[in-house]
């Protein structure tokens, strides 16, 4: 829920070129991984690291919410938890 929240108030006070740049990326490289239809354990290693620098781009402003290192939106941020 918080996600979706966070999601939302980026879309209406908009992003960065950055943060859209790596949001896009991260979407791709996510199709691209999910496209043959099975996960290998490259698949897995990649998307553990799309899934958090993803959500981190989205919480950016809101990044406190989610604990998120927000200094640098489009970088790859981690969990500060």
């Amino acid at each position: 829920m918080l996600k979706g929240l966070a999601a939302r108030r980026l879309a209406e006070a908009g992003a960065s070129s950055l943060q859209l740049e790596t949001l896009q990326r991260c979407l791709d490289e996510g199709d691209a991984v999910l496209s043959a239809g099975t996960l290998k354990e490259a698949d897995i290693a990649r998307w553990a690291q799309l899934n958090p620098l993803f959500h981190a781009n989205i919480g950016f402003r809101y990044g406190a919410l989610f604990g998120l290192d927000n200094t640098d939106p489009g970088a790859e941020s981690t969990p500060t938890r």
